[in-house]
Order: structure tokens, then sequence, then C-alpha cells
């Protein structure tokens, strides 16, 4: 569906396809970007929530709305995520810097 791609020293976080339930399973991140600062780990985290748009929702607008937020490249704001973690069972909150270029990879 889409490339992997950078910015720079930003960083790359990649999500797969979205997972039963409607999250965003995490399938790379770069070593030293945003996203690896912010803890995201790749296989066992499923991106649930960004900000206030729940990621529930099978359909190409909330995969948009999920790239314009994180793909905020000329206008750096933090995004606050809420992830699930398969291996631990659990849901945490993580910030996360928008100079990031996130993909939809299969």
């Amino acid at each position: 569906m889409g490339a992997a791609s950078s910015l720079d020293q930003r960083g790359t976080l990649a999500v797969g396809e979205k997972a039963r339930g409607g999250a965003y399973r995490v399938v790379k991140v770069q070593r030293g970007s945003p996203a690896e600062e912010a803890g995201l780990e790749v296989f066992f985290d499923f991106i649930t929530r960004i900000d206030d748009l729940p990621l529930t929702s099978p359909n190409e607008e909330t995969l948009q709305a999920f790239f314009a937020k994180v793909n905020r490249s000329t206008r750096p704001e933090p995004v606050q995520l809420v992830v699930f973690n398969a291996r631990m069972r659990g849901f945490r909150s993580r910030r996360l810097s928008t100079l990031v270029e996130a993909t939809v990879v299969e």
C-alpha cells in the first residue's frame, strides 16, 4: 500500500494494515527516531488512538486523518498515542514528535 520513506534525521515509523480490532501494528521503527525515543516496539505494539482520533474505523478517512496528524513536517507538534502492547497485554500512552514520516506497509 505504501513504501517506507524518511525525512533526514527525523526518522521513520511504519505501520502495518489495520489489525483485528482496528489498531495499526508498528512494523518498523528507525533507530534514533522519535518513534524509538517514544519506546514504540516493533511487532508487539498496536497504535489504537492518536490524540482525539480513535483508530477503530477501518476506512480510508481514518487512515488519512492518522497521516495528517503524524506527518506534520512543516509544523512540528507532538501527538499523544495510545498503544496496546501484545507482549505485556496492556495499554500505555506515549508522546511522539511529529517530525516523523509514517507509512503503511503491506
